[in-house]
């Protein structure tokens, strides 16, 4: 490669093989007085791949570039089989080949691949003023064609007063930033929450049954949130004491949720981008070495946080979405909010 270019692939995985054997005799409360055993694999596989491109150069002795790109991939699967049975001659042949009776067999296969494309950019002109662009794009099977692609770009800034000429105050460090960045997230929702999905086993009369088990939304999205940070760096002491202060507004679109839906329609609820929220507060944090003799070190740290988050959009903004008996989600309220009947008082004897 060219000078100031380096290149690293890597390849990764996670496997991990998992037997469950659950057996109650007959004079467990759960074995109904004929005995049951729950026999159970679940195999999982995360694979891994990673490819990144690196480039390092100083311009004139103060300007210094680091850039990256790169190309991920990774594909999650699992599988697993459980069968049930019921009635044993005797607690000795705990084994579901002697069972009376199945009372649940069932078996599963999911999987799902997330590919990314990602670079990045860090800029440092002579410690003085930082500045980094990064964008990155990930595709998810977990959406339809459409939609499964979402680009997450990002930018930061930052000032070191301290390295300043007009800065005289040598062991105090004072340092200025600033950040714009957005993040996806598709956690939290099914494989193939996208589509409509069927299953077997509602056999009927003997005969083999399918039935849809997903309702399915092809208009499913990312999840995007997009953040605006300030803060300061201030250090006393040559770095003995430090403070730190951020303020910090999050907007978060198209909130993946498993929304609840009239049962009429053969389900309970089905995954949509349900609307927005924002975050917005306060961050602070002090770190301090309060002793330090020979071997003995004694540092300690203090941070305190101030948020605030609310809904500012549903799919109805005039729908109270219930989430439990006392919670719900309405628009200009806070996530988790109570939602109760509205009580006068109570009975005086």
């Amino acid at each position: 490669l060219a000078r100031g270019l380096t290149w690293k692939t890597s390849f990764g995985g996670d496997f991990s093989y998992t037997e469950e054997h659950i057996y109650y005799t007959n004079k467990h409360v759960y074995g109904s007085n004929v005995g049951q055993l729950t026999d159970g694999r679940r195999t999982l596989t995360n694979l891994l791949t990673e490819s990144v491109l690196n480039y390092t150069h100083t311009f004139a002795d103060r300007l210094k570039l680091n850039a990256m790109a790169g190309y991920s991939y990774q594909l999650y699967q699992t599988s697993t089989a459980s069968q049930t049975g019921n009635g044993f001659p005797s607690p000795s042949f705990d084994v579901n080949s002697v069972a009376a009776e199945f009372t649940d067999i069932s078996t599963g296969m999911s999987a799902y691949a997330l590919q990314s494309y990602f670079a990045r950019a860090n800029l440092n002109y002579d410690d003085r003023y930082l500045l980094t662009l990064a964008l990155r794009a990930d595709g998810s099977s977990k959406f339809a064609p459409g939609n499964r692609y979402g680009y997450f770009p990002s930018v930061s800034a930052g000032w070191n007063l301290s390295e300043e000429e007009f800065w005289k105050a040598s062991d105090i460090g004072l340092k200025l930033r600033a950040s714009w960045g957005a993040t996806g997230n598709q956690a939290g929702i099914g494989s193939y929450a996208y589509q409509a999905l069927a299953g077997g086993g509602f056999n009927y009369n003997g005969a083999n049954g399918l039935a849809l088990t997903a309702m399915g939304n092809p208009d499913l999205q990312w999840e995007k949130a997009n953040q605006t940070d300030v803060g300061v760096d201030v250090s006393f002491f040559n770095g003995a004491l430090t403070f730190t202060a951020d303020a910090f507004i999050k907007d978060t679109k198209n909130l993946l949720y498993s929304k609840p839906t009239a049962a009429t329609s053969g389900f309970t609820s089905y995954t949509c981008n349900i609307g927005s929220m924002r975050n917005k507060g306060l961050e602070f944090a002090i770190s301090g070495t309060l002793a330090s003799q020979g071997g003995f070190v004694w540092r300690s740290d203090f941070n305190m946080s101030f948020i605030r988050n609310k809904l500012t959009r549903l799919l109805d903004d005039s729908e109270v979405i219930t989430t439990s008996s006392m919670h719900a989600l309405k628009v200009g309220e806070e996530v988790g909010a109570f939602y109760m009947i509205k009580a006068l008082g109570i009975y005086q004897s």
